[in-house]
């Protein structure tokens, strides 16, 4: 049932075998909110949720999702190394003061050990934070392979204590017999003070058919505000896995995580000005961009560094990639995105864009010279607005 593999993190190494320790050990879990088992139907309309990273012959690749955190451990780098070099200055104050009072050798002593270790921690700390981001790997998917009955988790162990050293990846192997899929969640407070919903569709791998002990937990597919949102996709993996159903529904695309552009990178992280042909979809729907880009304006100072930090563990990540021996029982290398969009999609008409911010350029010269002027008037309008809302303010205040 479970077969766990190891091979090295190199970025110049070849993935190669070798044994691996037992399965993890499951702590107590809180009950999940539903429970499917792969026999019975929970949808009747299976989707892919746009998790499905890669089609190959004999299996599909499901992402978990993980894309979309980006930039939070860079973020989290320089948040920490920022806090680290205040307290060392703060601790440099304290130091030179003490050197002038009757307590200085044990004190003096004190705080340089002190020092010492809370730079120890804080460097390590920091190198965690930009290793969990940068030099990694976009997502650590799961393929489903239905020839084997066997599904596939790709993970990167992280290890806090050996900030230097190579982090192993690993490939665990179990029988889809051995499955069930799990909703987790319920609500939580964003932002620590706002309260709101979140679901996770989970993975649990029991130690032999039909037991109650369980092996591991992995997640699959992006979180959830609803319930049952997450159904059609738990569906469309059974399906895919138990009836023979299509890698594909329809109406699905292929996650575009895997090949996301710098540019797309920065629009989804918050960064609305890089968006392309944003003079188009403004004159499209003018009321609707202008008061997203206001929006954009006054929240910049943080969307600003969240869509550089995004696009720094971005462009320094890795796909991931499968061991030879997967990959031979998936039927080889995934399929071309095209052959597979052909074969099970429904094209997309002109008239029914993907996404309405990726519209096609005006051909029109002078519209779109005409469009570039309204469009720089409207943000200085906005820009004047603010500052003279500013000026108003300490007017009314009397200075």
């Amino acid at each position: 049932m479970l077969d766990k593999k190891f091979f090295s993190a190199g970025p110049l190494l070849d993935p190669s075998h070798a044994d691996h320790p037992g399965p993890p050990t499951i702590k107590a879990r809180p009950k999940p909110k539903r429970i499917w088992s792969r026999d019975k139907r929970v949808s009747d309309s299976p989707s892919g949720y746009d998790s499905i990273r890669a089609v190959y012959p004999n299996a599909i690749e499901v992402g978990t999702g993980r894309a979309f955190a980006k930039g939070l451990g860079v973020f989290g780098g320089v948040l920490t190394l920022c806090f680290s070099l205040a307290f060392i200055y703060i601790l440099y104050l304290v130091v030179v003061d003490l050197a002038e009072s009757v307590f200085y050798d044990g004190w003096l002593y004190a705080m340089l050990v002190m020092a010492a270790i809370f730079t120890v921690v804080t460097l390590i700390t920091t190198i965690y934070f930009f290793r969990v981001d940068t030099y990694a790997f976009r997502d650590e998917p799961v393929l489903f392979n239905r020839v084997t009955r066997k599904l596939h988790v790709f993970r990167h162990r992280t290890r806090f204590t050996r900030p230097f050293s190579v982090w192993p990846l690993t490939v665990d192997t179990y029988d889809w017999d051995c499955a069930r899929g799990e909703i987790h969640g319920g609500v939580i407070l964003r932002g620590g003070s706002v309260p709101s919903t979140q679901y996770s569709l989970l993975i649990t791998i029991a130690k032999s058919p039909g037991s109650d002990e369980l092996v591991d937990v992995f997640r699959i597919g992006p979180d959830s505000t609803g319930l049952d949102y997450l159904s059609p996709l738990w569906e469309h993996v059974r399906r895919y896995m138990e009836e023979g159903g299509p890698p594909l529904q329809p109406d699905d695309d292929l996650a575009s995580l895997r090949n996301f552009s710098d540019r797309e990178i920065l629009v989804s992280s918050g960064l609305r000005f890089a968006k392309p042909n944003l003079i188009k979809a403004w004159r499209a729907s003018p009321v609707h961009e202008t008061f997203w880009n206001l929006i954009f304006v006054l929240l910049s100072p943080i969307l600003v560094p969240n869509a550089l930090f995004a696009w720094v563990a971005h462009v320094t990540s890795r796909d991931p990639w499968w061991p030879d021996s997967i990959l031979a029982e998936a039927g080889g290398a995934p399929l071309p995105e095209d052959q597979v969009l052909a074969k099970w999609t429904t094209p997309k008409t002109p008239s029914e864009p993907a996404n309405d911010a990726w519209v096609g350029d005006d051909t029109d010269p002078a519209q779109q010279k005409k469009d570039t002027w309204k469009f720089l008037f409207a943000i200085i309008a906005v820009a004047l607005l603010i500052i003279g809302a500013k000026f108003g303010q300490q007017w009314w205040r009397g200075y």
